[in-house]
């Protein structure tokens, strides 16, 4: 009887909204629950698959967003078990939102491009990749941004944004080998 009376515990009461013990300690459960799960599924599509014929890059891709999805559900799911009513919050900050999708295009656009990225696979991690007369190797794509490594193994971190809207060489996209032209000294070296 100890165990039920310390979970219906109320630690803050205001208007209709209750904070209990057991609330928190179930919304805790429900993050580090899905710190496993995530870990899980990781392990298993990096590692487990690896002797299918998919790419690494997709496989990364396809982990990155399967982490987005299972952390917003966690994150709601925790929220909910607190007593937290989302439609109310969401209604409440309407005018807040659109204030801020306002001010923040850029980085919408950055975390859609990020979206658009992962999903469509143009551009995978370990890529090699051209952007304004810069050859770069993608290291790592996030929702906002990705990490490319220059030749001299410096680390960039570029907005999402640029790998949609601007030209683009991936010189790994394709299967073939690539060709390329070289000027030496006013003549022309050819190398596939």
């Amino acid at each position: 009887m100890a165990i039920k009376e310390l979970f219906d515990y109320e630690l803050f009461h205001f208007n209709d909204f209750s904070f209990r013990v057991g609330s928190i300690i179930l919304s805790i459960s429900v993050i580090i629950i899905n710190v496993f799960i995530v870990k899980i599924i990781s392990r298993l599509i990096l590692k487990r698959f690896k002797t299918k014929a998919a790419e690494y890059g997709h496989r990364v891709a396809l982990v990155q967003l399967i982490k987005y999805v299972l952390w917003t559900l966690a994150i709601v799911l925790s929220l909910q078990t607190l007593g937290l009513n989302l439609t109310f919050l969401i209604a409440s900050s309407a005018a807040l939102l659109v204030g801020l999708g306002l001010g923040m295009q850029i980085i919408f656009k950055d975390f859609l491009s990020g979206i658009i990225l992962l999903v469509e696979g143009s551009i995978k991690v370990d890529d090699i990749v051209e952007i304004n007369e810069q050859v770069l190797k993608v290291k790592k794509i996030s929702l906002r941004t990705s990490e490319v490594m220059t030749r001299d193994d410096n680390i960039f971190i570029i907005p999402n944004h640029k790998f949609t809207e601007e030209n683009v060489i991936n010189w790994t996209y394709n299967a073939s080998p690539t060709r390329f032209f070289i000027d030496v000294g006013g003549g022309l070296f050819i190398r596939s």
